[in-house]
């Protein structure tokens, strides 16, 4: 959003996500309290009205509920948050953090169940820690939540059940992100070929379409399977187009990090000719690279004039 300032609390982290692209950067030291305050009045300064708080673990941190309160007392109309949810499980926290003035929640939730969630995390118990988290939220009449899905090889079969755990908690702005693998020896084990996933991850937006709600794709490998829901559910990201605020030396380090982490799109033969060529920005790069042009051509006929 325009008027969005992404804050980079650091990298740290109570999850192992196996598909976290920041594992290199976990032992970076996170920025201070002091350093954060003064992104948050540099984002101010730039008449941004909204602060998104990301991490690594925004929760982890002892001085989140400061962070929080800081940015309500200069007056951000709308103050977010992306989280596991670990530490919302505790009624306490998830009311105190709540209290502070925090306006939106995003929690990352990667299974339907503890098997594929706490998989993918490699942290036990996190996927019950994380829908207590939400449970407490609706207890106190929190309602405004959202979900990101890091889509993968271990759960994209399981996305329509998923879509119904998020259906039963009311989760009306969901993301489902396609997996990316920045090393190339782990794409093919990370990353499902989209001729497979596609129809999982199509009937999960469905499922939140049919109550009105606004759940979207994220970064697909390519748009041709999502022709038909393009315009309406497939969105496309770049840390290009991002603005974080920077104003020290060890912002601008993880700041750094973070726009090394580029999706590369090319456009091939096959695209010239696609019904959604002026909207899609091509095939990902790495997926041409690990799956070839043959995987793609075979299944681009859908989309063809």
């Amino acid at each position: 959003m325009k008027n969005d300032a992404k804050i980079i609390l650091g990298f740290r982290c109570n999850n192992s996500c196996v598909f976290c692209y920041e594992k290199e950067n976990r032992n970076l030291p996170n920025k201070t309290t002091s350093e954060i305050y003064q992104e948050i009045l540099a984002a101010k300064k730039k008449k941004k009205t909204s602060i998104h708080l990301i991490g690594g673990e925004p929760t982890i941190r002892e001085d989140i509920f400061d962070i929080v309160r800081f940015a309500r007392a200069e007056r951000f109309k709308n103050i977010q948050l992306t989280t596991n949810g670990r530490m919302f499980c505790y009624p306490r926290f998830a009311e105190k953090l709540i209290n502070s003035g925090l306006s939106n929640v995003i929690f990352s939730i990667h299974g339907h169940n503890a098997l594929i969630h706490d998989g993918l995390t490699k942290s036990p118990g996190s996927f019950d820690q994380l829908i207590k988290g939400i449970s407490h939220l609706r207890k106190i009449g929190f309602s405004r939540i959202g979900t990101n899905t890091t889509i993968c090889s271990a759960n994209y079969r399981f996305l329509p059940a998923l879509a119904e755990i998020l259906l039963e908690n009311c989760v009306e702005r969901a993301t489902f992100i396609y997996v990316i693998p920045f090393e190339n020896a782990k794409f093919r084990q990370l990353a499902p070929p989209i001729s497979k996933a596609a129809g999982f991850i199509k009937q999960a937006l469905e499922s939140g379409k049919g109550f009105g709600y606004d759940w979207s794709l994220l970064n697909p490998p390519m748009g041709c399977y999502f022709s038909d829901i393009f315009a309406r559910s497939v969105k496309y990201s770049d840390s290009r187009d991002e603005e974080l605020i920077v104003s020290h030396q060890n912002a601008k380090r993880i700041h750094q990090v973070s726009k090394n982490k580029l999706i590369e799109y090319i456009k091939i033969d096959k695209c010239e000719h696609c019904t959604i060529r002026r909207q899609c920005p091509g095939v990902m790069k790495q997926y041409v690279i690990n799956y070839g042009e043959k995987e793609i051509k075979d299944n681009f006929c859908e989309s063809l004039e």
